[in-house]
């Protein structure tokens, strides 16, 4: 499992990938999931990100997990919304699950329909009887992978609206990184293995420090750039 991405790797085939889709929508989406993220951080703030992507995007799942385990062999779900209610600290393993191949690139990957064939030891999926899938990997501030943010389908998607919502996902992804990886810093020690539920909330609405504002802003600087050229 690579745990380490360059930024750039990010970046790769965005202006082929996403151009069938205005600059201006994809703006005004991720504008929309930002404004109903504003005010929250820590775990509020990954709950509020998966209701808002699920809801704008018309997914039935969207999730966020944290690579776990020996040999970080697993994600450990953080929060996961399903149209309905948040749920919180299933482990599902990594192998054979599109998820690995995500975090493998190091960067965006999404599947159409069909990613139960496609995976069919991932039993998490088939027991949701998912049909398609868009995933991005999170990295903290020293662009090192640490989890997942996934969206999930149980009917096929068109590719020019996967496209788009990566693009979006790709962006968002830069502050839940942030978000996950001080949850992390917060819950548990790094040294010993993850366990389902280990991540707690932080209390009250604590606020970015400036150098994670830093972090955001360059990174979202980049992808700006990106797609402008």
């Amino acid at each position: 499992l690579k745990l380490r991405v360059p930024i750039e790797s990010l970046l790769t085939d965005e202006s082929e990938l996403f151009r069938k889709i205005k600059f201006s929508k994809r703006i005004s989406m991720t504008n929309d999931i930002s404004s109903k993220t504003a005010l929250y951080t820590g775990d509020e703030y990954l709950k509020n990100l998966t209701r808002a992507i699920c809801s704008l995007f018309n997914m039935r799942w969207v999730g966020i997990g944290f690579i776990s385990g020996k040999k970080s062999k697993n994600i450990s779900i953080s929060c996961i919304w399903n149209e309905e209610t948040f749920d919180s600290g299933i482990v599902y393993p990594l192998k054979g699950s599109p998820c690995l191949e995500v975090l493998n690139l190091g960067r965006a990957k999404f599947y159409l329909t069909d990613v139960c064939k496609k995976f069919p030891d991932d039993k998490l999926l088939q027991e949701m009887k998912i049909d398609a899938y868009i995933g991005v990997p999170l990295i903290n501030s020293e662009m090192n992978q640490i989890g997942i943010l996934w969206a999930l389908s149980d009917k096929a998607i068109k590719k020019v609206c996967a496209e788009g919502y990566t693009n979006v996902l790709n962006i968002l992804s830069v502050r839940a990184g942030i978000e996950l990886d001080a949850l992390i810093d917060k819950g548990f020690s790094k040294k010993r293995t993850l366990q389902p539920n280990i991540l707690k909330p932080l209390s009250g609405k604590q606020k970015l420090t400036k150098q994670e504002k830093l972090v955001s802003m360059s990174l979202l600087k980049g992808l700006a750039d990106k797609e402008i050229a």
